[in-house]
């Protein structure tokens, strides 16, 4: 089983203290695991050409030749998929947005690559990170994704989710339910 977890925090703290619990929790059970941090990638923005829906032989691909290229790859090739991020005005980070508006090349000839996998949401916001999770449910519906659960949690500090034994015990449930 492989599971890919998806971070879009700007910084490291409880978005990404959320990810590697859940993707701990996953390996511990036999999982292979791997987490793409957004802030350490060049992502740049969709430009709605089209070209990945519409584009003949290139449809379902992206002309943007970034990082997002290998993403594409390993998302594929995950068996299950966790996205995590801060809520930023009742929404996701940019960083987020971006790479879920990049997802677009699986709509039309790609779709199926992203069927059924099973996959999880996490996000923080100061009270809580419910806005950020229901703006990553869509990604996931539109992809036919499964969600098995979500994590979401508050926090005003870097690290508070560090204190907080909940989060982090319902991120390593998250890690362990993704992989059944």
């Amino acid at each position: 089983m492989k599971v890919i977890g998806i971070c879009g925090s700007p910084r490291k703290g409880n978005c990404e203290m959320l990810l590697r619990t859940a993707l701990d929790a996953a390996k511990s059970a036999g999982a292979e695991t791997d987490l793409v941090l957004l802030r350490e990638m060049h992502i740049g923005y969709c430009d709605g050409c089209a070209t990945c829906e519409t584009g003949g032989e290139r449809e379902g691909e992206c002309h943007v030749a970034d990082d997002m290229q290998p993403i594409y790859t390993k998302l594929e090739r995950a068996d299950a998929i966790l996205l995590a991020s801060p809520n930023y005005y009742s929404n996701v980070s940019g960083l987020m947005k971006s790479f879920m508006d990049r997802m677009l090349v699986f709509y039309s000839r790609r779709k199926e690559k992203l069927r059924g996998k099973r996959g999880g949401l996490i996000a923080v916001g100061g009270e809580n990170g419910k806005p950020a999770i229901d703006a990553m449910k869509v990604l996931f519906s539109a992809n036919d994704i499964v969600l098995v659960g979500t994590v979401d949690a508050s926090a005003s500090g870097a690290d508070d989710v560090a204190k907080d034994a909940k989060a982090l015990e319902e991120a390593a449930e998250l890690g362990l339910k993704i992989i059944k």
